[in-house]
């Protein structure tokens, strides 16, 4: 069994060698894809959309814990800001909010078959930069509607407003176990 970090190297690998592949973040991570190494992204609130955005397709892979707790990397909706075409694990809440506006893995197939679908993608893209540009906007969109910051905090924002005119609540009796 691989170290989490590792799930998805022979994907990686596959892919690298059947579409340019481009890698960011920290150097020891990246050893097994030299070529494909493009540094780290500053974190600086703008840099990160502008390299997705800049490449337009983003492969949004998740830790082995993500995928069992069903929670979406950051990455899903970060490349659906900077508006870019996502391709990632088809987790049920990913599907239920972005139906077909995302593109997903199937990930009963070979690491080699995986990327291949992924590289089809992209190429499939290159050859239809109109179909590209829908399905990014389709992403978006989702995003923007529900799921961006703006939208969240507001929401958030809305609910502390109805709770503090409800005024403190009484506390609830609550058993001690000695």
């Amino acid at each position: 069994v691989q170290p989490d970090g590792q799930r998805h190297l022979r994907l990686l690998e596959e892919l690298a060698r059947v579409t340019d592949l481009h890698v960011y973040g920290p150097a020891e991570a990246w050893t097994f894809l030299p070529a494909n190494y493009r540094g780290p992204i500053p974190f600086d609130g703008r840099s990160l959309v502008q390299t997705l955005h800049r490449h337009g397709v983003v492969l949004a892979l998740h830790k082995l814990e993500h995928v069992e707790e069903q929670t979406p990397s950051m990455r899903v909706f970060e490349g659906c800001a900077a508006r870019c075409a996502v391709i990632t694990e088809p987790m049920l809440p990913l599907v239920q909010r972005f139906g077909d506006a995302l593109h997903y893995l199937d990930t009963s197939l070979s690491p080699r078959q995986q990327a291949q679908r992924i590289a089809d993608i992209v190429q499939g893209y290159r050859a239809d930069p109109t179909a590209f540009q829908r399905q990014a906007t389709r992403a978006h969109a989702v995003f923007s509607e529900s799921l961006s910051l703006d939208r969240l905090l507001r929401a958030l924002l809305d609910e502390v407003a109805v709770r503090r005119a409800r005024g403190p609540r009484p506390p609830r009796p609550q058993a001690v176990v000695p």
